[in-house]
């Protein structure tokens, strides 16, 4: 057993080793590897253009309209409720090795 875990381990390996090479190669060759310096020019104009009014007006309508995004509200409602829940499950369980331990929960 421990012999084919050692046989499966190292050709895992292989195979990891190979991947990450042939993704390098190719990156390579297609030119990919060479990173593209960020223009500050660019980011420095668009910022100088808008004024601070500007921003304060887009500011304000977003005050006005509110912030409403369907997902993150459910999804904010779904992490709620598994936080809750494994809370108490948590709290659950160590009450019950309090107890069987001989000692009372606090709860």
């Amino acid at each position: 057993m421990k012999r084919a875990l050692l046989s499966i381990a190292v050709v895992s390996l292989f195979l990891l080793f190979g991947i990450l090479l042939g993704v390098q190669l190719v990156s390579e060759e297609l030119g990919i590897d060479k990173p593209i310096p960020l223009e500050m020019n660019q980011i420095e104009t668009k910022l100088q253009n808008e004024s601070y009014e500007e921003i304060v007006d887009k500011g304000e309508k977003v005050e006005e309209i509110g912030r409403f995004n369907f997902f993150s509200d459910l999804g904010e409602g779904i992490a709620t409720g598994l936080n809750k829940l494994s809370r108490a499950c948590l709290s659950r369980m160590v009450s019950t090795i309090y107890y069987l331990n001989g000692n009372e929960a606090s709860n």
